[in-house]
């Protein structure tokens, strides 16, 4: 049922916002449920539950940022599919403190807006392909690029909350930090080249590619290692 009300919510993107909601919010309300079940049959904050909670972070955060034909669709799909990830990643990790939510709250929220920006660059893309091939487009490109490079700037400010309180709980794989650190820096480097050079395009688009590889592998590439092929709680 909730997978459903994912996809028809992405099925929905072009007929009206009202009819999206309709079948989005009761997906959201039903996916946090379905995680807060997981968590009083066993608490823990795994990679399967942090993925599935992530994705649902993501299209709520996304909701009103994303734009069709390919980002909200996209959003929504991968949330759908995220249901499944905390039966099929499974590892006894217990839940985090109460005070490391200081760093995992602004932690998830750069996820967010990284994965939001990537997908907001592939639509930028497909807008500039459009208007090579003399399409019609109903997003001007100055808004769609303003757009990415705002959600960027959330993602790198969240990103200097989070380094810090990584720093202060300790405990995170040398890895880890590394990966952090280097998406900080590309993220930082594509403001500034967009704030002094007017870095756009392509050039723009790699940047973000590297910054958001590299947050990928910062958090969910080292839980994955971790916990589902070499079966440590860590």
């Amino acid at each position: 049922m909730l997978i459903l009300l994912h996809m028809a919510a992405a099925a929905c993107y072009a007929a009206g916002a009202r009819r999206r909601a309709a079948f989005f919010f009761p997906a959201a309300a039903l996916h946090a449920a379905t995680l807060a079940a997981h968590y009083r049959a066993e608490p823990r904050f795994d990679f399967g539950v942090s993925l599935s909670a992530f994705m649902l972070l993501a299209a709520v955060v996304g909701w009103k940022q994303t734009r069709p034909p390919l980002s909200r669709p996209a959003l929504l799909l991968l949330a759908g599919a995220s249901v499944f990830a905390p039966l099929v990643f499974f590892a006894p990790k217990p839940p985090p403190p109460a005070a490391a939510l200081v760093h995992i709250a602004p932690a998830m929220l750069a996820y967010a807006f990284a994965l939001l920006a990537a997908l907001q660059s592939a639509d930028l893309w497909r807008a500039e392909w459009a208007r090579r091939r003399l399409e019609d487009e109903p997003t001007p490109l100055l808004t769609l690029e303003s757009q990415c490079f705002r959600t960027v700037a959330a993602a790198f400010i969240l990103l200097s909350l989070t380094l810090p309180s990584g720093l202060l709980f300790g405990g995170a794989p040398p890895h880890k930090t590394l990966f952090a650190g280097l998406t900080w820096l590309a993220f930082g480097g594509l403001l500034c080249g967009r704030r002094f050079w007017g870095w756009r395009g392509q050039t723009a688009r790699r940047w973000l590619a590297a910054g958001t590889l590299f947050l990928i592998l910062s958090y969910f590439g080292t839980h994955f290692v971790l916990q589902v092929l070499l079966d440590r709680a860590g």
